[in-house]
């Protein structure tokens, strides 16, 4: 069956200052090809695109128009001295989708598209940068980006769950960016003592929560979600992959969980009152910043506290993580909460990454069932972490889907 690539890009523009009126909706079904990356791990999703110049595209009443010609500026400060506006500008809106049609063996055309029928789009968000060269290369970012606009209040938000807080730093926002409202343990997460100040954008505060609580963050449309894991269960497919037929390339390797080494390296800060006498007006506590670094090897869990001035022991084998924590004051509390989550990577099975046409469509979170019919041993089910999209010339779509652990 032969598969004809079709790549759909629509873009919105939005007014600018002298051009109140720049509010275009056009789509296109040709590009020179993109890359986007999608992980809980990065907090945004990114897109990097090329469109070529000379070609038309459908405006929102359907009629073609050229890209490119003598009243048509593609971006940057050209349109506004030529006197009119660039066809696109940081800030406008962008929706890519892919997919295939081809002739099936009755006869008739059969198209399968992302962003129809019941399915969400490849990619939607901001357009970022617009490039120069031809082909016209754009970047974009998913609504991550709209985070950066919305300004944070200064205030301390002891008492505060992270949910309740992240709603009330977002309250009334005109991008339409909501919280998912889940009562997940994962998302009732005690934030302590922790204060936002005048001057910080959202997107800071929610950079500053990743780095100082080990919290992850995504956006999943206009919906804004926090915690950690940040799986949710009511909403993941599962999509199946074998080797011979699906799969066309792999970086998965196969490991008995008797020869996997795993360690993570806890970390809590927390505050302890000082020893010494303060003066007026001075805090009477400080930071203190505790370190474990928890390793399980043959079926036994050992631990190494850090002490002043001393280094943990390297990683010379297996895989090494970080867990960030809050408020734990004891090695034994941190080494409690480690256990749990290195032992979910515990597992005889795969691990790695492998790479698969562009449908069925797969996002982070959902589940993938790997089968090799050389080797049904090696048969599972498996959480995904993240993919990596492209679309080239020739044209073919590759997605790239890392695992992130075997669910069965």
């Amino acid at each position: 069956m032969e598969l004809n690539v079709i790549i759909r890009v629509a873009i919105t523009q939005q007014p600018i200052t002298g051009y109140a009126s720049r509010n275009e909706v056009f789509s296109y079904d040709l590009s020179c090809g993109f890359d986007s990356i999608s992980t809980w791990e990065n907090i945004t999703d990114t897109l990097k695109i090329s469109l070529p110049k000379y070609v038309y595209a459908l405006d929102q009443d359907g009629r073609p128009f050229p890209m490119a010609g003598s009243n048509r500026i593609i971006g940057g400060d050209e349109g506004s001295k030529a006197g009119f506006a660039p066809l696109f500008l940081k800030g406008d809106y962008i929706t890519v989708n892919w997919g295939y049609r081809y002739i099936k063996t009755d006869g008739n055309e059969e198209t399968i598209l992302t962003g129809t029928n019941g399915q969400p789009n490849l990619f939607e968000g901001v357009i970022t940068e617009v490039g120069s060269n031809m082909p016209i290369e754009l970047k974009a970012e998913d609504y991550m980006y709209h985070l950066k606009q919305i300004p944070a209040k200064s205030k301390s938000w002891k008492g505060y769950d992270l949910q309740k807080m992240l709603k009330e730093l977002i309250q009334g926002n005109q991008y339409g960016i909501t919280v998912r409202d889940d009562a997940q343990i994962t998302l009732q997460y005690n934030i302590g003592s922790f204060s936002t100040n005048a001057g910080e954008t959202v997107a800071q505060v929610v950079a500053r929560l990743r780095n100082e609580y080990g919290l992850y963050f995504y956006m999943r449309g206009k919906q804004l979600r926090g915690g950690f894991p940040i799986y949710y269960e009511d909403e993941a497919r599962t999509h199946a992959f074998a080797f011979k037929k699906d799969i066309v390339s792999s970086n998965l390797v196969y490991k008995r969980k008797d020869d996997v080494v795993l360690s993570a390296v806890g970390i809590s800060e927390y505050d302890a009152p000082k020893e010494k006498a303060v003066s007026a007006g001075e805090s009477k506590t400080k930071k203190v910043r505790l370190e474990v670094l928890v390793t399980y090897k043959n079926g036994k869990f050992t631990s190494v506290v850090k002490k002043k001035g001393e280094q943990l022991p390297p990683n010379l084998e297996g895989e090494r993580r970080t867990f960030i924590y809050n408020g734990l004051t004891t090695p034994e509390q941190v080494i409690e909460r480690v256990k749990p989550q290195l032992l979910k990577y515990y597992y005889t099975g795969l691990r790695g990454s492998f790479t698969v046409i562009g449908l069925p469509y797969v996002k982070h979170g959902d589940n993938v069932t790997i089968t090799n019919p050389d080797l049904p041993d090696q048969d599972g089910i498996y959480k995904v972490k993240g993919v990596k999209r492209s679309a080239t010339t020739e044209p073919k779509l590759r997605q790239e889907i890392t695992l992130d652990y075997k669910i069965q």
